[in-house]
């Protein structure tokens, strides 16, 4: 007799085929399996080559652009300082460069990371300007000129250039040299004391109608001092007037201290207006004559004491002068005077 189960007694489940659903428990498990994994993963890849673009982790920080200081860059080594340093402010983000105060005149310490991890102070060298030597002062020449109005065949050309190249003459605006144009006292002193450099014979005298700002009073005051020209009575220098021939010879030969000859008369027959000559003016221009310093044109033998001498004349007497003086070459010219 087989017994029937009670119709009270609760059935028997048939064995599920499908496998349990992971609780909440498993699940906090496996994450945290994971993670460990992937942090020692992490830290071993870390302290080779980096992964995937991370960079590795050796407390050094890559700085994409050179701090600056006072227009001068200076190189970032992305190594940050055991301690703060006294003298540039460090911000903890990556790849922000060093600031260094440059608002102070004196040259600012820069920070280089030694060995030992420490910055030390470099004070950056300031340059130094070395100045040159003095040169020596020297006379240099002008380039030379040429006029419009001094052909090569004009007889004056090669006193004009003489004196031109050295500075002692120039000439007026448009090329022209004006060769015919009569020359004032003030004129003659401006040469004169450009070229010559005699000791002083007399003291400096203030001439009344000589006022400072005058533009030629500085040559004037030491023409006359040097001997080359004199005053008038009145304490006057008349510097606007314009000079004779045979003034201009007495001023040479009277600041380059020309000895007349034993017989002055004798050397004045060499010119044929010899008469016309002023009484205090023979000594000094037979001296002159004597010296080579006397050039007449177009009659060497004419001399034309009293014509007003033009500035062609003039060039080519102060030429001479200055080749008694050794200043200057001689020039081979039909026009020189050649005493007897």
């Amino acid at each position: 007799m087989t017994n029937s189960p009670s119709p009270d007694s609760p059935r028997p489940q048939p064995q599920s085929s499908r496998r349990r659903d992971l609780g909440f428990d498993d699940f906090i498990g496996i994450l945290v399996a994971f993670s460990t994994i992937g942090a020692i993963l992490f830290w071993v890849l870390g302290r080779n080559e980096g992964f995937k673009g991370f960079p590795a982790v050796t407390g050094i920080v890559e700085s994409p652009q050179p701090a600056e200081q006072g227009g001068v860059a200076i190189p970032s080594t992305g190594i940050l300082p055991a301690q703060p340093s006294p003298l540039a402010t460090v911000t903890p983000t990556p790849g922000v460069p060093v600031l260094i105060d440059p608002t102070k005149e004196s040259p600012t310490p820069i920070g280089v990371p030694s060995p030992t991890g420490r910055v030390a102070r470099v004070i950056p060298a300031i340059p130094v300007i070395v100045a040159p030597p003095p040169r020596p002062r020297t006379t240099q020449a002008a380039k030379s000129v040429k006029f419009v109005d001094v052909p090569d065949n004009f007889w004056a050309k090669p006193f004009i250039q003489s004196l031109q190249t050295r500075g002692v003459i120039g000439g007026f605006p448009r090329g022209y040299f004006k060769p015919n144009q009569p020359v004032t006292r003030a004129e003659f002193a401006l040469m004169t004391q450009a070229i010559f450099e005699q000791n002083p014979v007399r003291e400096a005298v203030e001439y009344k109608d000589v006022p400072s700002d005058f533009w030629a009073a500085s040559a004037i005051e030491k023409a006359s001092r040097i001997g080359f020209l004199k005053g008038y009575p009145g304490n006057t220098f008349r510097p606007k007037q314009q000079l004779s021939k045979v003034q201009a010879i007495v001023a040479l030969a009277n600041g380059l201290g020309l000895q007349s000859p034993a017989d002055p008369g004798k050397t004045l027959q060499v010119y044929k207006d010899a008469n016309q000559i002023p009484a205090y003016a023979k000594n000094a221009v037979a001296a002159a004559t004597e010296a080579g310093l006397v050039v007449n044109h177009p009659d060497a033998a004419v001399l034309n004491p009293n014509k007003m001498v033009t500035r062609a004349e003039v060039a080519a007497l102060i030429h001479q002068a200055m080749v008694n003086e050794g200043k200057a070459q001689k020039i081979n010219s039909k026009f020189i005077v050649q005493p007897k």
